[in-house]
C-alpha cells in the first residue's frame, strides 16, 4: 500500500508541475495576443 501512495503522490507532483507549466504558456500565449492585438497596424 505505501507504495501505491508514494507513487499516486509523485505522479499528483508532476502533474502540479505539469499545470504551472501550461499555465505558464497559456499566459505567455495571451499576453502575445494581447500584444499584436493592441500593435498599431500600418
Amino acid at each position: 500500500m505505501p507504495l501505491d501512495l508514494e507513487r499516486d503522490d509523485r505522479f499528483a507532483d508532476r502533474l502540479t508541475l505539469f499545470d504551472e507549466r501550461l499555465a505558464d504558456l497559456l499566459m505567455t500565449f495571451r499576453f502575445r495576443c494581447r500584444l499584436d492585438a493592441e500593435r498599431p497596424i500600418f
